[in-house]
């Protein structure tokens, strides 16, 4: 008998089924015919989104939908400019390190010196790190949000305030005319 397969997880499975579909879709980027498949393909997707709605266009957004928009595209490109200036920094690292002396001293100095990388790419932001600004923010803003309603709160207070003097006003004025019109001797009275 052969030995039975032991059964994979479900993260696992997913690994796996990630790893397939990336050789699938390397394999289809490599061909330049099936290449162009794929962008048509992707062209009559983005086209159906765009009829259905789904996929709003700039123009059709409100000002709060595209500052969103903005605030995740320009988030998308940090991490992408990160990643790239880190595996930039990476690739020339292992060359500098991999590559014998004897093949420098023969190779032409580079035509363009490397620029070192800023120190804010240099490594990715620690997640420790950028959750305690965004806490300090949230924590901003609730402070900025207590006072705003605080404000609102106390002029509220002073206008109910000042609406219940009025009224009681008007309610003085009513009853003193409606008393001088009973009061007065000389009216005749129509019954």
């Amino acid at each position: 008998m052969a030995p039975r397969k032991k059964k994979l997880s479900r993260e696992e499975l997913l690994q796996k089924k990630r790893e397939a579909e990336r050789l699938r879709y390397e394999k289809r980027k490599n061909d330049p015919q099936k290449r162009e498949e794929m962008r048509e393909k992707e062209k009559l997707k983005y086209q159906k989104k765009k009829e259905k709605g789904s996929r709003k266009l700039v123009k059709d957004m409100t000002p709060r939908e595209h500052r969103a928009a903005l605030k995740k595209w320009k988030e998308h490109c940090t991490v992408y400019r990160t990643k790239r200036l880190r595996l930039k920094s990476v690739t020339n690292t292992f060359i500098r390190d991999n590559t014998p002396i004897s093949d420098l001293e023969a190779s032409p100095p580079p035509t363009r010196p490397t620029t070192p990388i800023p120190e804010q790419f240099s490594s990715a932001p620690s997640p420790a790190a950028s959750s305690a600004s965004q806490q300090q923010r949230k924590k901003e803003a609730t402070t900025r949000r207590k006072k705003f309603n605080r404000k609102r709160n106390e002029k509220i207070a002073r206008l109910e305030k000042k609406l219940e003097k009025y009224k009681k006003r008007l309610a003085r004025f009513k009853s003193k005319m409606q008393k001088n019109v009973e009061d007065t001797p000389k009216t005749v009275r129509r019954a």
